[in-house]
C-alpha cells in the first residue's frame, strides 16, 4: 500500500510564526490553524532582510518604549507622578507613531467605533478636551486607554516612521499590567482590557484574546459594571451618557467573550446522541444561507474599495474567522458537486481576508 506524501511548506505559517510556537508546515493549512479554524499563511519567498541600520534603529526604538513607559522608574524633575509621567509618554508614543490625539479620535469613532461602542463619544472629547494641555494629567488608566485607541487605529507601519503595531501592542501591554498593579480595576481599564482583547482577535491571536478577555469580565464584577442598577433607569427618563457608557461596555465585555467562547467550542461541547437531527438540518441551511451573504458582502465592499468608498477598519473584528468558515464550508459543498462551480465566491472571500490581514496582520 502506497502511503500518501504530505506536502509541506518550507517556512512556517505566519500564524504559528506570531504565537512563537511549532508549526507542522502542512499545506495547504497546518495542524495548529486546521483544528481552530484560524487563517492560515505562508510566506512565498524568504523576507530579504533589511538594511543592519534600519534593523539597528527599530531595535533602538523598541528599546526606548519599553523604557519610556514604566511606571516605576526613578521620577525626574518634571514628572515626579506616575499619572504625569504615563501621559507623557504615552503623548511621546503617539508622536512618533505620526499621529495626534485629534487624529486618533478621528479614526477611532468613524471606525473600530462601528463595531465596538464601548466609548462614549462625547464623555471621551470632554475628558480629552480637559487634559489636553501641559499642565493637566489624566489619570494612568486614561492614558493607557489613549494608548489603546492608538494601537486599533494605527496602520501598518509606513517608511517615514519606526512604530509598529507589533511593537506598540508589546508595549501596551506592558503599560496596561502596570496600570493595573496601581488602579486595580477601573472603566477606563476594562475598556482598554478590550481593545487589546480585540485586537488580538483581530490580529488572529484568539487564544491571547481568550485569556484577556478573562482579566476584563472579571474587572467588570469588580466595577459592578455588572449590576444593572448601574446603568439601568426608568422607561420616562432619559438614560444619561454615563450610564449609557456603561451598558455599552458590559454588553461589549459579553460580545466579545461570548465569540472567543464560540471560536474555543466552549460553548458548542455536547454529546453526539444529544443532537437533534432536525435541529442540525437547520444549522446545515443557516450555514449555507451566511456563507452566501458572505459572498456578497465581499463582492459589495470590493466594489466600494475600487470607488475609494471603503476600507479594511470598516470590517469587522470576525472578519477573518467568518470569511474562513464560509471558505471552508463552499470547499465542502464543491467537493460534493462541481469542483469549479462557486471558484469565483472563494476568490472573492479570499481577496477580503487578504486585505483584512494586511490591515491587522502585517
Amino acid at each position: 500500500m502506497k502511503v500518501p506524501v504530505i506536502e509541506r511548506a518550507l517556512h512556517v505559517c505566519l500564524t504559528c510564526k506570531s504565537r512563537k510556537k511549532g508549526c507542522d508546515k502542512q499545506l495547504p493549512t497546518c495542524g495548529y490553524c486546521a483544528k481552530r479554524n484560524l487563517p492560515c499563511r505562508y510566506q512565498e519567498s524568504p523576507v530579504a532582510e533589511e538594511p543592519v541600520a534600519d534593523a539597528i534603529t527599530q531595535i533602538e526604538i523598541n528599546a526606548i518604549l519599553l523604557q519610556m513607559v514604566s511606571l516605576f522608574g526613578p521620577p525626574s524633575e518634571n514628572m515626579s507622578t506616575a499619572p504625569r509621567r504615563t501621559w507623557y509618554h504615552v503623548c511621546r508614543i503617539i508622536q512618533l507613531a505620526d499621529l495626534s490625539l485629534q487624529e486618533i479620535s478621528r479614526r477611532y469613532f468613524s471606525n473600530f467605533h462601528n463595531w465596538l461602542p464601548v466609548i462614549s463619544y462625547e464623555l471621551f472629547q470632554e475628558s480629552l478636551a480637559g487634559y489636553n494641555s501641559p499642565s493637566r494629567s489624566p489619570p494612568v488608566d486614561f492614558s493607557v486607554l489613549m494608548l489603546g485607541m492608538c494601537l486599533v487605529t494605527l496602520q501598518p507601519s509606513k517608511p517615514n516612521t519606526h512604530i509598529t503595531p507589533h511593537s506598540l501592542y508589546s508595549t501596551m501591554k506592558m503599560l496596561f499590567a502596570e496600570a493595573q498593579s496601581i488602579t486595580c480595576a477601573s472603566t477606563y481599564l476594562i475598556q482598554a482590557g478590550l481593545l487589546i482583547a480585540a485586537y488580538e482577535y483581530a490580529n488572529g491571536r484568539p487564544e491571547a484574546a481568550h485569556i484577556t478577555m478573562g482579566g476584563v469580565a472579571k474587572s467588570a464584577f469588580v466595577t459592578g459594571l455588572a449590576d444593572s442598577s448601574s446603568w439601568q433607569t426608568n422607561e420616562a427618563s432619559i438614560i444619561s451618557s454615563e450610564s449609557l457608557e456603561r451598558l455599552n461596555l458590559w454588553w461589549g465585555v459579553i460580545i466579545l467573550e461570548r465569540a472567543l467562547c464560540l471560536l474555543h467550542q466552549e460553548v458548542l461541547s455536547c454529546p453526539f446522541d444529544t443532537v437533534d437531527l432536525q435541529g442540525l438540518q437547520h444549522s446545515k441551511a443557516a450555514l449555507e444561507m451566511v456563507s452566501n451573504v458572505v459572498v456578497d458582502v465581499a463582492r459589495h465592499h470590493k466594489a466600494q474599495i475600487a470607488c475609494q468608498n471603503s476600507h479594511a477598519d470598516l470590517l469587522p473584528l470576525s472578519c477573518s474567522y467568518t470569511l474562513h468558515m464560509a471558505m471552508r464550508h463552499i470547499r465542502d459543498c464543491t467537493k460534493l458537486v462541481c469542483p469549479h462551480r462557486r471558484s469565483s465566491d472563494l476568490n472573492s472571500l479570499a481577496q477580503l481576508d487578504q486585505e483584512f490581514s494586511d490591515r491587522w496582520k502585517a
